[in-house]
């Protein structure tokens, strides 16, 4: 799941779809996401609050990435 999210990420197009993958990403996401994160805080067009992120952001930073082979 945390694989796909950002997959779709990379993919997402407008503050909808953004607006959704925060969401998962609270739910689903690793570590990997942060980067994402942060970008998503630094884009007030689509006025996603603040706490929000920082909430998500805190989420994934609590999950880690997975081990490589």
């Amino acid at each position: 799941p945390a694989l796909a999210l950002l997959l779709d990420w990379r993919e997402a197009e407008g503050c909808d779809k953004l607006g959704s993958l925060l969401e998962r990403a609270s739910i689903s996401g690793d570590y990997r996401a942060t980067v994402l994160l942060a970008r998503m805080s630094k884009t007030p067009d689509c006025g996603f609050s603040e706490e929000a992120v920082e909430a998500a952001m805190f989420a994934v930073k609590e999950r880690p990435e997975p081990l490589p082979f």
